[in-house]
């Protein structure tokens, strides 16, 4: 909501409302991608395999 916000403030900033759709909605578009490419860089939290490891070992066996 927030990166909408700014969305909507960069684009009144803009004489033109068409110029300022056909910008800053693409531009957002590609920040969201940039940020999930940069998220998905990151490593792994140190405890995550172990709350992982210990939902796999409380969850009933699958009923057959």
């Amino acid at each position: 909501m927030g990166g909408g916000l700014v969305g909507g403030l960069l684009a009144a900033l803009f004489d033109d409302p068409v110029t300022a759709i056909a910008t800053v909605v693409p531009g957002l578009g590609i920040l969201a991608i940039l940020c999930w490419a940069w998220w998905r860089s990151l490593p792994e939290p140190a405890m995550a395999s172990v709350v992982l490891a210990r939902t796999a070992e409380t969850q009933p066996p699958p009923a057959e």
